[in-house]
């Protein structure tokens, strides 16, 4: 959890959402598009939640958001992941092939109304997604 999951965002934030994929963790940056507030149309006190410019099949919880990519990244050493700069530039790409393929098996229509139906936003690497991997354990022998 970081400290930006406690504060509410606006439509049109960036924020940091950490995506876990094959062997890697994703840290993409995402464009808040819209908010979720069915919880708190029932109760004053229900989450808030988002809808991000990713294909996640759900609203994303604040405490999966935050605005500070420094603070994910010390969350992801201290869980033992390190940065993976030569991952392959198609790794965003495969991760949103498959979402979308998922969630299009799920509602029962083409990929591509899924695609569509889902704000998609253009990443590059290195600036607005990072690849980590789990440092591998070395024993004694």
């Amino acid at each position: 959890m970081t400290e930006a999951a406690h504060q509410e965002f606006s439509v049109g934030d960036l924020v940091w959402y950490l995506i876990e994929f094959e062997n890697y963790n994703l840290l993409v940056r995402c464009r808040i598009t819209r908010k979720d507030d069915q919880f708190q149309k029932k109760d004053p006190a229900g989450i808030l939640f988002y809808d991000i410019d990713e294909p996640l099949g759900h609203s994303a919880d604040p405490d999966e958001l935050g605005l500070n990519l420094e603070e994910w990244k010390e969350i992801l050493s201290k869980e033992g992941f390190e940065p993976f700069p030569d991952c392959p530039e198609s790794i965003l790409e495969n991760w949103r092939s498959k979402s979308v393929e998922f969630l299009a098996r799920q509602h029962r229509v083409a990929n591509e109304a899924v695609a569509e139906a889902v704000q998609i936003g253009l990443k590059q690497k290195g600036i607005d997604w990072f690849a980590f991997q789990k440092v591998s354990q070395q024993y004694p022998t």
